[in-house]
């Protein structure tokens, strides 16, 4: 029972002072005999033209107290704009969140110069009690010019998950459409950077891009239009040789245009034989034709027509460990 009743008198005892201190704010006077601001016991609505941010700091001295004031005004106004810095916070929005509120509180410190556009101290106020001062500073920003503000840095926080959806979406469509060769690079980009990313489900995000890639390399068929071609040395080929490339998807057979060939043949040069590679897309029908230089020498020639995905799978092993069996399924 004692200690019930304790816990009921802290309890009033709390409220009864901060019942006192309401009463001290609102009927109290600062320096000059000047009433209390409305501002300082209710932050104004904002309008239609403005927003208002109030901050109030305490300290044995007014520079002290403007200080913390300043700080609790341009932390309402960055809430407001709703960015956090965690662990997952790029390098650049960081840097250019750091500098916004630099910018602002060199605005709050030189009250009339315009560092930041639309925003001014409205007002301050200030309290002297017993051995403590209270200062109140009353921000105004310019609703348009806070507006923007605030969209310009959803947008740069958005860019590191934007980094792995928008090609994955872009990747994913495309795949729907039956468009293979063209979803493959997107599909690839995406998985790139959720694999180095810090976002949520990243790992998952990576799956499902790697995944879809498979689906569309499995699906894959590449049929020569020639097997076997003789020609005289040094003769020019009377046509290209080439290969269609076809995919399958719910039993239906498709030509798959933009897909990447290195095509590899051999030539003579200073009595050595060398390799030499061309690089190409399929064409709309999903073929690949190579118009072969003539051969300048005697014997067999070999025409190697190779799927080239090699620079779009190299970043993916950049993700460590982690995600190296995955990838080398994939490859």
């Amino acid at each position: 029972m004692i200690e019930k009743t304790n816990h009921q008198k802290t309890i009033y005892v709390f409220l009864l002072s901060i019942v006192t201190m309401f009463l001290v704010l609102a009927c109290g006077t600062g320096p000059g005999g000047r009433d209390v601001p409305e501002w300082v016991v209710q932050r104004p609505a904002p309008d239609a033209d403005s927003y208002y941010f109030v901050g109030s700091g305490v300290a044995d001295i007014q520079p002290e107290a403007e200080d913390i004031a300043s700080r609790a005004l341009i932390g309402e106004i960055v809430r407001f704009i709703g960015v956090e810095i965690s662990s997952e916070t790029t390098a650049t929005a960081r840097s250019s969140l750091d500098s916004y509120e630099a910018e602002l509180e060199e605005q709050v410190r030189q009250k009339g110069q315009a560092v930041v556009s639309g925003f001014t101290i409205a007002d301050s106020y200030v309290v002297q009690k017993d051995d403590e001062v209270i200062v109140y500073l009353l921000g105004k920003y310019d609703r348009g010019r806070l507006e923007s503000e605030q969209q310009r840095f959803q947008d740069i926080f958005q860019m590191k998950q934007d980094a792995v959806d928008v090609p994955a979406a872009r990747g994913e469509r495309l795949f729907e459409q039956g468009r293979f060769g063209q979803a493959l690079p997107f599909l690839f980009e995406a998985a790139a950077a959720a694999q180095v990313s810090s976002i949520e489900n990243a790992e998952i995000k990576f799956d499902r891009s790697t995944s879809i890639a498979r689906q569309i390399i499995e699906s894959l068929a590449i049929e020569p239009q020639v097997l076997q071609v003789q020609v005289d040395l040094n003769t020019q080929l009377p046509e290209p040789i080439g290969i269609r490339v076809y995919a399958t998807r719910q039993g239906t057979r498709f030509p798959v245009s933009d897909l990447p060939f290195q095509v590899t043949y051999r030539e003579l040069r200073n009595q050595r034989m060398v390799v030499r590679t061309a690089r190409m897309l399929s064409d709309e029908d999903g073929f690949v034709y190579f118009d072969l230089p003539p051969t300048n020498y005697s014997g067999k020639q070999e025409i190697v027509f190779r799927l080239d995905l090699y620079s779009a799978i190299e970043p993916l092993r950049e993700g460590g460990d982690r995600y190296m069996s995955r990838v080398d399924a994939l490859e």
